[in-house]
C-alpha cells in the first residue's frame, strides 16, 4: 500500500453512483495534513482544557470522524481536535473542528446562534459491550461554516472509544455524566415515554450541583419529542420488580406532575443495578 492510501483521508460518497468522487476539501479547504497519532491509554492526548475565552479544547489520539450531507454527497473527515467554544454565562456557541491538531488550518465551524443549550444525542442506546462507533449528533439541523462557506446539516461523531464519546459530551453539557443507560423502554403516568433510548445522569460542576436525569422521548406524540429532565431529588420512592425499575416522583412543575411516576425498563441487568445504587444514594 502506498504511503498515500495508508493517510487518514476524507471520503464521500454521493447519492448519484454515477458522479465522480468529491473531496471535502476540494469544495470547501485545502488538502488535510496527516496528523501523527500516538497510542497512548486513551485516545484523549490532553485533558478538555478551559482558556481565557470559554473554549475546551479536545484532542484525539485516534481520530473522531464527523459525517454530514452537502447536496448529494455524504461527507466523511476525521478530526483529531475539537473546540468547544462557549460564552461567559457558559452558552455554546460554536463547536471549531479540523484534522490540524493544531487548528491552522483545515478548521470548519459548527454555530449555535440560539442561546438554548444543545444536548449532544447518543444515536444508539449505549452498551459497554458494543463493538460499532459510538455516535452522537444534534436533533436539529445546525449552521456548519468553512472558509466563506456557509450550509446547513446535522452532523454526526462517530467515536472508538467510549471515553472519547463521553469528554466531548460533558465538554459540551458542562456537566459530568455521571450515568449512562441503554433503555429498551420507559413510560409515566402519561403513556410510553419513549423505546430504545438512552437514560443520562448529569451532575453540575458548580458547588452543591445538583443530579439530573435526562433522556429523549421518541413517544408516538409529536410535540413530545423531545429531552425531559427529572431532578434525582424529585424521586420520593423507588419501586422494583425483576425488569423494571418504578420511581414515584413529587414536586411542582408541570412535567413532574404530569410524569407522576416514570417506569424505566433497561437493557442489561448492570446498568439497573448501577442506576439503582445511584438513585438510592
Amino acid at each position: 500500500m502506498s504511503s498515500r492510501a495508508s493517510r487518514h483521508s476524507v471520503s464521500t460518497t454521493s447519492s448519484n453512483a454515477s458522479r465522480a468522487s468529491v473531496s471535502i476539501w476540494d469544495a470547501i479547504g485545502s488538502t488535510p495534513q496527516t496528523t501523527p497519532f500516538s497510542s497512548p491509554a486513551s485516545s484523549l492526548t490532553r485533558p478538555s482544557s478551559h482558556d481565557s475565552t470559554g473554549t475546551g479544547a479536545l484532542l484525539f489520539s485516534r481520530p473522531v470522524i464527523v459525517s454530514f450531507s452537502k447536496g448529494t454527497s455524504l461527507f466523511r473527515i476525521p478530526l483529531s481536535r475539537i473546540d468547544v467554544c462557549k460564552d461567559a454565562a457558559g452558552g455554546i456557541r460554536k463547536i471549531n473542528m479540523s484534522s490540524d491538531s493544531s487548528m491552522r488550518e483545515n478548521v470548519f465551524t459548527l454555530n449555535f446562534p440560539n442561546s438554548r443549550m444543545p444536548i449532544p444525542h447518543l444515536e444508539q442506546p449505549y452498551s459497554a459491550r458494543s463493538s460499532s462507533a459510538y455516535r452522537i449528533s444534534f436533533l436539529e439541523e445546525q449552521t456548519l461554516q468553512s472558509g466563506g462557506s456557509l450550509f446547513q446539516g446535522k452532523p454526526s461523531f462517530a467515536f472508538d472509544r467510549w471515553e472519547d464519546c463521553l469528554r466531548l459530551q460533558e465538554t459540551i453539557l458542562g456537566q459530568q455524566v455521571v450515568f449512562v443507560g441503554g433503555m429498551a423502554e420507559a413510560k409515566s403516568k402519561r403513556g410510553e415515554e419513549c423505546i430504545s433510548q438512552n437514560l443520562r445522569i448529569l451532575h453540575s460542576n458548580s458547588s452543591g450541583g445538583k443530579a439530573t436525569m435526562i433522556f429523549f422521548t421518541n413517544s408516538q406524540r409529536r410535540e413530545q419529542r423531545r429531552y425531559v429532565s427529572v431532578p434525582l431529588s424529585a424521586v420520593s420512592k423507588i419501586e422494583t420488580s425483576r425488569r423494571s425499575i418504578t420511581m414515584k416522583l413529587s414536586g411542582d412543575t408541570e412535567l413532574l406532575a404530569d410524569m407522576r411516576s416514570l417506569t424505566v425498563q433497561f437493557l442489561e441487568d448492570d446498568d439497573r443495578e448501577r442506576f439503582l445504587g445511584i438513585v438510592r444514594n
